[in-house]
């Protein structure tokens, strides 16, 4: 997969130390936690897909159709926080984006839940050892500057020529919900 042992720093060791200064230096060690989700997704995806690899070296998003079409849907529910109603506390909105988020993991084979209207899981396989990635689907206020609109996911070239996609909780954090989402359903799919 990797050209050189040096291709292999440069991908894989050099962010995994930047992670751990972040951790050593940072008062807050959640934001390291959440980091280190990201980049362990981004490492499965380098490690274990040679046309993803490359794809990621060449500065491209690679998303497949279903993918596109699901974050598409995460993103296009304004789940900014609402009035607390019998069943979703947060409000509607990011009550339907869980909804949205768990049937849809529901559908390709993983087991789901809710805790107490107010959080969600999913799993598959099953055995002693547990991996758990905690992500959040509400969003922030949209408030001014945009000049799209924040809920739908919009691709865009960079000034330096390398692309990028735009949307009210892409980074934080629905795109990390779902590229993790994307992660363990692909391994899972490959395991089977």
């Amino acid at each position: 997969l990797f050209r050189s042992s040096r291709e292999l720093h440069f991908y894989l060791i050099i962010p995994y130390s930047i992670l751990l200064l972040i951790c050593v230096f940072s008062t807050n060690t959640g934001i390291f936690w959440r980091f280190m989700v990201r980049y362990l997704c981004y490492v499965y995806l380098v490690c274990c897909d040679q046309e993803e690899c490359y794809l990621m070296k060449k500065n491209r998003i690679s998303l497949s159709e279903y993918q596109r079409a699901f974050l598409s849907r995460i993103i296009a529910i304004p789940s900014v926080g609402g009035t607390s109603e019998e069943g979703a506390p947060y409000g509607r909105e990011p009550r339907l984006v869980l909804q949205t988020f768990l049937e849809e993991a529901k559908a390709k084979g993983f087991r789901t839940g809710v805790v107490g209207d107010r959080a969600g899981w999913a799993e598959i396989g099953q055995g002693d050892k547990l991996l758990g990635i905690i992500c959040h689907l509400d969003v922030v206020p949209v408030g001014d500057g945009w000049d799209s609109d924040p809920f739908s996911l919009c691709f865009r070239e960079e000034e330096r020529g390398k692309p990028s996609m735009y949307a009210r909780g892409i980074v934080d954090d629905k795109g990390p919900a779902c590229a993790a989402y994307f992660a363990i359903d692909r391994k899972s799919t490959r395991l089977n």
